[in-house]
């Protein structure tokens, strides 16, 4: 593969980040949701044809990849299934949105599904991809979740959380 990508085309990890995404080469996803594809554990986005045919704000600042572009990432590591992850989101983009600020969410699911899978879907719909979700075939560890949750993010920070709400 080429170490170089053209204007509108999505970049790889490698490219993204000038070399290997350091994931396990088990690391592709079960399931993915809202876009995300991995290739044997290095992940290329495949979001630019989803939201190309929207519209952007006059003035909407946007990623190397085309895409809208926002304050904040956040990213939770999701490796319970009843994870309470709809309180998560909505008490952090809460606070953000309370401080004017933009954000979008990443729910990585190491190796577990159930009801936390199922609200976590519910919120990727009812956010139109606000929210978004990737699932590992199995356990790999915060790291790699975060890894991975990584290689999408459009936010000028990153903010990691864990999978319950801190008070």
């Amino acid at each position: 593969m080429s170490s170089t990508s053209h204007p509108g085309q999505p970049r790889t990890a490698a490219q993204a980040h000038g070399g290997a995404s350091g994931l396990p080469e088990d690391a592709a996803p079960v399931a993915a949701s809202a876009g995300f594809e991995e290739d044997r554990g290095q992940p290329e986005s495949t979001q630019q044809g989803i939201l190309a045919e929207q519209a952007l704000p006059e003035g909407q600042a946007v990623s190397e990849e085309g895409m809208p572009q926002v304050d904040v990432t956040l990213v939770v590591p999701v490796q319970s299934d009843t994870a309470d992850v709809d309180a998560v989101i909505r008490a952090n983009g809460g606070a953000l949105e309370a401080e004017g600020l933009t954000w979008e969410a990443i729910l990585v699911f190491d190796g577990v599904l159930g009801p936390a899978w199922d609200v976590a879907l519910t919120l990727q719909e009812n956010t139109h991809n606000q929210v978004r979700t990737i699932a590992l075939h199995r356990r790999f560890g915060a790291a790699v979740c975060l890894s991975s949750a990584f290689e999408h993010t459009r936010g000028r920070m990153i903010l990691t959380l864990p999978d319950y709400v801190q008070v």
